[in-house]
């Protein structure tokens, strides 16, 4: 989970990232230079839902 600083359930598509510490724009050159969706998705980033619900703000 620290490499990516996101967390996948299981084996779904869905995925949560913490924007405040993960860009999921960033390409990883060991993962053949594939994103995080792309990477979860086998190459096919429109089979992954991402959650980009910030974990800094918790509700009151």
């Amino acid at each position: 989970m620290a490499y990516f600083e996101a967390l996948r359930y299981g084996h779904t598509f869905e995925v949560w990232a913490n924007p405040d510490r993960f860009d999921i724009s960033d390409r990883f050159a060991g993962q053949s230079n594939m994103n995080l969706a792309e990477f979860i998705g086998d190459g096919d980033s429109t089979r992954v839902s991402m959650r980009l619900d910030s974990w800094l703000e918790f509700p009151n």
